[in-house]
């Protein structure tokens, strides 16, 4: 269905953003993201990677503290809308082997340094170094996992049209695939009145074991364009 929209809107004509998004970009917030992204939680998937009594999942989803909520993006009306399809969250993440859930610790602190987020994010066939050889999730699935985690806490605490920057990755043990494992962020600085935003990222195995971390640098797009 993507290929088709594609080649039914032509490859090579290019088509402007609607004056109500344009508009939306430069007045959306944070606490607006967070609103519309903790009201829509983690909707049900047609594609699931974890099991129906999966322990992390339950222990995430049993904590008051922490507030479930997946990946916004302003729409052509200008309106913050659930994505349900990317190549990191939603059906179709899950479909080629990428399987995450986000959560907010909360209550949300002021906008400064110290905001957290953890997920739960489950790698299968489709993340493989080889897929039907039993090998460990690719290091690709691995840092796409890192980095959409590390940009939505940005999103949601401090800038909801952040981009990352810059990035770098440590693997320091195999992640192995259909195994539930749990990801850790935290904000650690924010430069320029909120122009960049460093975040830290760990992901750990069932066994709390470390397996990869990364320290993440996002740029606050409305801040770049006044």
């Amino acid at each position: 269905s993507i290929v088709s929209q594609f080649q039914a809107g032509g490859a090579n004509e290019a088509v402007k953003p609607p004056q109500a998004l344009l508009r939306a970009q430069q007045v959306v917030t944070a606490r607006g993201y967070a609103a519309a992204a903790l009201r829509n939680g983690i909707p049900e998937r047609l594609c699931n990677l974890f099991p129906s009594d999966d322990p992390l999942l339950a222990c995430l989803n049993s904590d008051p503290c922490l507030m479930p909520f997946q990946k916004h993006l302003l729409d052509g009306e200008g309106e913050l809308a659930l994505v349900e399809q990317s190549w990191a969250a939603g059906d179709s993440a899950a479909h080629h082997g990428l399987d995450m859930r986000t959560y907010l610790h909360g209550p949300t602190a002021d906008l400064e340094s110290g905001n957290r987020l953890t997920a739960a994010v489950r790698f299968g066939e489709g993340a493989a170094i080889g897929s039907g050889h039993w090998l460990s999730a690719h290091g690709g699935a691995i840092s796409t996992a890192l980095d959409e985690a590390t940009a939505e806490l940005v999103k949601i605490t401090h800038a909801p049209l952040a981009t990352t920057a810059e990035i770098s990755y440590k693997l320091t043990r195999p992640v192995d695939l259909n195994v539930s494992h749990r990801i850790e962020c935290e904000v650690t600085e924010v430069r320029g009145e909120g122009l960049k935003i460093v975040v830290k990222g760990e992901l750990f195995n069932p066994d709390d074991i470390l397996c990869a971390t990364c320290t993440a640098t996002l740029a606050n797009l409305q801040m770049l364009r006044k």
